[in-house]
This record gives C-alpha cells, structure tokens and sequence, in this order.
C-alpha cells in the first residue's frame, strides 16, 4: 500500500498487463487522472481523463491542480525510460513525484524477440526531424558488434531507419521490429536493410538493430591516392598528420573545417572522434563531390558539409569547439573575423599558409585578438627515382599556425 501525501503526483507505467496492485490503488484514490486516450478504459468513469499532449500544457495544468489532492499521469512502460518522467522531474520539486513503473517497452520487445538485453543500447527518436544517422554514427563506429534499440515514431519508423542505414553505405545489419506490443495486432520479424526499407509498419512498434558493419579500413595519415581529389588539392599526407595533432581532437563538440577542399582532414579528424560533429565548408562544385564521394568512401558520417563561400555561411553554423582554416583567399581576413567571434572556450584555430602573407597576416591578426600563436614550418621531402639512383625530391613548405585563448 503507497503511503499516499497531499498534492503527490504518482506517475504510473502502464505494461501489457495494465497497472501494478499499487498503481491500481493510487487511480483509484486520485482527484484528477492524465493520459492517452488508449489508457481511457481503466480509469474509473468519475474521472474523467485528461490529455498529456501537448506537453507544455500538462505541465501547466499540473501546476493548477496543486493542493487539490494526488494527481496521476498515465505513461507506457516505465516513465523515465525516454518518457514522461525526465520532464517532470525538471518542472516538479523531487519529492513531490513518485514513479511506479511497469515493464518497458525495449524489455518487452527484447522478451518477444528472445534477444539478451544486458548489452544493449537504448535510443528514442521520437520527435526529430532529421540526424537518424549523426545520432546512430558514434554507436555504431565504436563497437566491434552492434546492438541498439530504437524507440521509433511515425516519422523516423524502421523503414525510414533502414532507408537511411542503406543510404549512408552502411551494410551488414539486419532490423529486428517488435509492432504493437501488447495490441491485438503484436507481431515480431527480422529483416535485412533492404526489405525493411521497402515495408510498412504498425505505427506502434520498437526496432532494434544488430549485426556487424564492414568498415573502411586505416584513418590516419593516408596517402593522397587514398582520396578523390582534382589538381593535387589535397593537405598532403604529412602537413594532415602535424594539423590534426595540433587541433587536438576532442571526442565530442563541433569542428569546423573551412576550405575543406577533398575533405581529407575532416575524414581523418572524423575517424579519430565519431562523437565530433565536423562541418566541412567548401564552395567549389568539383571539390565539393570529392567531399561527398570520399565521406561514403570511408563512412565517415559525423561529417556535414556545407556548400557555399565563407565566411557569408559561417553565420548560421553551430559555435565550434575547433577551427580549421585550409583556404581562405581574399576573404581571409573576414573569415579570420567571423572565427574569432563565433569559437567557444579556448580553441585551437589551426590554420595552414604557403605564402609569408598568408602567414604574417594569420599570425598578427590572431595576436591582435588576444590568442597565443606558435607557428612551424613543415618542410616534406618524397624519395623519387632519377636515371639509375633515388634522390629526395622536395615538396613545398607549408606553415601550420596554431592559436588558442
């Protein structure tokens, strides 16, 4: 029996089999009841249910009900398993919440399917427009075999999930759906990304993903035939290796990569981090499907790119943690303004220069705006034949500023 206080607010998961004997005892004793319409024929019919959706109403009309006796809010499962719970817990003092809750759905599913679910991850997309791959990636790419549930909705359901999956070059997983768990139309299947991607699903449903995805091999310091690139644009092999350690690579934040020409430093700053969220800024057309066919070549997919001339689509970008600044031209001092504005902390800005121009002007004006600056030269020879014998042959020298707060 549940020592019940004034102006309590129980939170009940509802399972397959409805309330628990506790849940049951609290419906019974509360002045008001929310929850979906579904949950409508086990409350008592003097109390008349009330909505949870929208979600910012609820909250309101829970602040109105204090002091008018419990309240009870009807949820699926257990509601602080990516349900109702996290909000209330954000917008109710602590100890005016009690939770009671039932089995969840990602245990039900895994239960039907008879899968071990010790070791598996939990994801919701309910309610995101887009990023099922950015918010899938860093899962997949650091474990050798994947295993993660997914709580779908109807827009980012298991056939939109396996669309994208296949998409993205992501193959050898196979989608396994549990559809209206605990309905009169329950049902459980296994299928490979393929036919997902070309089936319906009962709107109700849970996905869980498994299996083990062939990845791209290396992803440090490739040579540059490893790359699609036009001309020889591309930050030689060497001149990558001393950038990427100057960024210092964060596992997680945002980097930016402005002039990303073949995408070659933001694929291997990808591989490193699959956390990072890189943007690669490019506004070249060619350059720019360098960029696209090298992201699928070595499914690096916690890279965005942006197409279009810096700084003008820096503005709408997410503040970065990190900067890299491959190209700049004529705009370089604008782009060096609009970095400067928008880095959040203490950076790194790394930036690389051929010309003493490119380099003074660099370095003085990210002196001038209060950072640290240190600057090397990288100096790369390439063993080549000649006639009978090897000599060095001698690439151009490339500066690498790095700056930081």
């Amino acid at each position: 029996m549940i020592d019940a206080q004034v102006g309590t607010i129980y939170v009940l998961g509802v399972g397959p089999d409805g309330l628990s004997p506790a849940g049951e005892e609290c419906l019974r004793n509360a002045s008001t009841v929310f929850g979906a319409k579904r949950f409508g024929f086990m409350v008592p019919e003097d109390k008349p249910l009330r909505p949870v959706m929208p979600v910012e109403k609820l909250v309101e009309d829970l602040k109105d009900c204090s002091g008018s006796g419990d309240v009870v809010v009807l949820a699926s499962g257990d509601p602080l398993f990516f349900g109702i719970g996290q909000v209330l817990l954000r917008e109710f003092p602590f100890e005016n919440l009690c939770f009671i809750p039932s089995v969840t759905s990602v245990q039900l599913a895994c239960s039907e399917l008879k899968m071990p679910w010790g070791d598996l991850i939990s994801l919701s997309f309910h309610g995101r427009d887009s990023g099922i791959i950015e918010k899938l990636y860093p899962y997949l790419k650091s474990r050798d075999m994947t295993k993660i549930a997914l709580l779908t909705d109807p827009v980012n359901n298991p056939r939109k999930i396996a669309e994208d999956l296949l998409d993205a070059g992501l193959e050898g997983l196979t989608i396994h759906v549990a559809e209206d768990l605990g309905g009169s139309s329950q049902k459980t299947g296994s299928y490979s990304l393929e036919q997902a991607s070309s089936m319906d699903f009962h709107p109700l449903n849970v996905a869980v993903l498994a299996g083990k995805i062939k990845w791209a091999t290396g992803g440090f310091g490739r040579r540059e035939d490893a790359y699609q690139h036009n001309g020889g644009l591309i930050t030689k092999a060497e001149v990558r290796s001393v950038v990427l350690g100057a960024l210092e690579i964060p596992s997680k934040g945002v980097m930016w990569d402005i002039g990303a020409c073949s995408g070659s430093v933001s694929i291997e700053a990808a591989g490193l981090a699959p956390g990072l969220r890189i943007i690669a800024v490019e506004k070249n057309k060619e350059r720019i499907e360098d960029i696209k066919a090298n992201i699928r070549r070595y499914q690096t997919l916690n890279i965005d790119l942006v197409e279009g001339n810096a700084p003008d689509v820096l503005e709408g970008l997410p503040e970065p943690d990190r900067v890299f600044i491959g190209g700049g031209g004529i705009a370089l001092s604008s782009i060096l303004k609009k970095v400067v504005r928008r880095l959040k902390g203490r950076g790194p800005i790394v930036a690389t220069a051929i010309t003493l121009e490119s380099l003074i002007l660099l370095s003085d004006k990210l002196a001038m705006d209060g950072f640290r600056v240190e600057v090397s030269q990288v100096q790369v020879s390439r063993l080549r034949p000649l006639g009978q014998g090897r000599i060095l042959s001698a690439h151009n020298p490339v500066f690498v500023i790095k700056a930081w707060r």
